[in-house]
Parts: C-alpha cells; structure tokens; sequence
C-alpha cells in the first residue's frame, strides 16, 4: 500500500494489518439478541439511541452498518462473588514471591518475535484444582459462558480458554482468528481502576480503517487513533466480544513488574 499523503505511524501499522485487502465486508448473522448489561461498544459514543438492545437483531448487515454490531461489551458479567474468588484464587498464589506452591509454575511464556508476548496457562487446569482454589468456581465459570453463548449468540460449544496475564512489555501485535469461531471473547480480571500501568486495551481497527480507501477515509484530511482504532478497557468483570476476523490485538503494557498489579484475563473463542 502506498499512502498519497503522510500518514501517522500507527496509521501505517493498521493499514499493514489489513495487508493486500483494500476492503473489508463484514456479514454477521447473530441468531439472537444481546440483552441486559451488554451493549455495542458503539453505544457509548453514539448516544443512548444508537443501539436498541430490546429489538431483535437484522438478520443480516454488512459495511457500516455491522459496525455497531462488531464489539460489543457485558459489565458485571459474572456474579460479582464469582468473579471476586478467581481472582482471589490468582493473587493468593502469587502473594508470597518465595513460594516453591506447584500453582507458580504452570505459566508458559509465550514469545513469537514481533507477535505475541504475554503469561498463559490453560484456564480449567488453573482453577479447577490446587492450593487456593475454591471448589466449583471453575463449573461456575464455565456454565455462565456456555449459558450465554447458547442463550445470546447461539454458540454450542466453548473452546477451551485460556487465562493470561500481562506485566511490563507484554503485548499482542495485531492478527486475525478467522480459523477460531464466529465470536472472540475477552473476560477481564484486571484490577482496572487501581492500575498504574499504562496500555493493556484489547485493540480493534475501526470500519473507517478497515475502508480507508473506498470511503471518504483517505481524503477527509488527518486520521489520529480514535478515528483508526477502537481501544476497549479491561474493566474488572467486563465480557468483550468482537468479531475475530477483525484484525486487533492487546496494547502494550509498560510500568509494572507484579503480576497481581498487570492485566489479567481469561480469553478465547466460542464454537457455533
């Protein structure tokens, strides 16, 4: 690709995202409604209006129409009393940096040069057993995903996820999951509000990016990064869902070394 104009540098990288595909068609076929606390990302900067969770979705819509549809976010997803337990489960195993507890040593750090790098272990293994786990708050978990992925997305079946945590320099760099699922989910941990790092927003490209040539995009005078990518917050208990073909990515975490003050969630893809 080649800018007719001087382009900001993370213009350059969203474009280099999208590759050889001047435009991209979106065609979501949600089967049902997202009700209660969820709402499309696009809502909070739209007005109240925008987004009309008690009315059944179009059967079909693409181009900028999906885009109200692409991302959408749950606040207290979990019972708050489930939700405060994981994470109890997490910050008690990493209370005592001398501890020789089997639970510090499941991690595996996941570095792909330029790609990804960031601590995983696999969810279940992680809560379902060991010291200071709570018994069935791993089936909890479980159920309400699967409970609402039935119930709202139509989805029969969860992948299994992982959970993943985020200190100083960890990152994804922006890809695709096509191959994963037709929803990509994000369920956060992170003590959000108490941080002192900053970066650790899951990333997403806008529409006017993923357009940028066919639309009025390229001639509509400077584009910065809220016109070119959408940063969605890893509020604690918050479910985020998008679309996984669409190209996004974890910013960047920088300042903090303690796990127990990073960004931590639990994230994978469903199964129709």
């Amino acid at each position: 690709l080649a800018p007719s104009r001087p382009m900001t540098a993370i213009a350059a990288r969203a474009l280099a995202a999208v590759g050889a595909l001047p435009r991209v068609r979106l065609r979501l076929r949600p089967p049902q409604r997202l009700r209660g606390r969820c709402r499309a990302l696009a809502a909070a900067t739209a007005g109240d209006d925008a987004i009309d969770d008690d009315g059944p979705f179009a059967p079909e819509m693409e181009g900028v129409g999906a885009h109200a549809q692409r991302v959408r976010v749950c606040d207290t997803f979990l019972e708050p009393s489930l939700a405060s337990s994981l994470r109890a489960t997490f910050d008690a195993r990493h209370a005592d940096p001398r501890s020789l507890g089997a639970e510090r040593f499941v991690w595996d750090y996941w570095h792909m040069p330029g790609q990804y790098r960031q601590l995983r272990t696999p969810a279940q293994d992680y809560f379902s057993s060991g010291e200071g786990s709570t018994a069935g708050d791993w089936e909890a978990l479980e159920r309400a995903l699967l409970d609402f992925g039935r119930r709202e997305l139509g989805c029969s079946a969860l992948t299994p996820p992982w959970l993943s945590s985020y200190v100083s320099g960890m990152q994804q760099e922006w890809h695709t999951d096509n191959v994963h699922g037709p929803w990509a989910f994000v369920l956060s941990l992170t003590h959000w509000d108490e941080r002192k790092f900053s970066g650790g927003e899951t990333e997403l490209l806008t529409q006017q990016t993923l357009d940028y040539w066919s639309t009025s995009g390229a001639s509509s005078g400077v584009a910065e990064a809220p016109q070119l990518v959408e940063r969605v917050e890893p509020l604690f208990n918050r479910l985020t869902l998008f679309d996984p073909r669409l190209p996004h990515g974890v910013r960047e975490v920088q300042g903090e070394m303690d796990p127990r003050k990073g960004r931590l969630v639990l994230h994978g893809p469903t199964q129709g």
